[in-house]
């Protein structure tokens, strides 16, 4: 697999919408083997990143430009995304999508404690079956 990380400087030139010819159709496994290769990727929190996916994805029914865990653009982190489509990050694979969150993991250090700063995102997301 091959990694892009983009920093904040090359994000810039990232299209707000990744053109229709670019988009790539998602190819999403099973939730079994999404947990695997979070765990090889050293995610945090496993069974809340999960209960996120389930959420953000409609249980992997519904998954946008192989975003699984429904990012937005990154800030001033590095990115795994290609592009952007209406805002939300849209990645290669969904494997850049399992590591783009393990970045917001490592640069944000308060992410899984803070969750989103949202305190209703957390409480809903409490509420998703494991």
């Amino acid at each position: 697999m091959i990694l892009f990380l983009l920093t904040n400087k090359q994000q810039q030139k990232v299209p707000e919408t990744v053109p229709v010819v670019q988009q790539v159709t998602p190819n999403v496994p099973s939730l079994k083997k999404i947990k695997a290769y979070m765990a090889f990727a050293k995610i945090k929190n496993i069974s809340l990143a999960l209960k996120q996916i389930k959420l953000e994805t409609g249980n992997l029914s519904h998954v946008i430009g192989n975003n699984l865990f429904g990012m937005r653009r990154a800030g001033e982190r590095p990115t795994t995304a290609i592009g952007y489509n209406k805002g939300f990050a849209v990645y290669a694979n969904w494997q850049s999508s399992v590591i783009d969150y393990y970045l917001l993991q490592q640069f944000h250090k308060h992410y899984m404690t803070n969750f989103c700063l949202d305190s209703n995102y957390l409480v809903t997301l409490n509420r998703v079956r494991q």
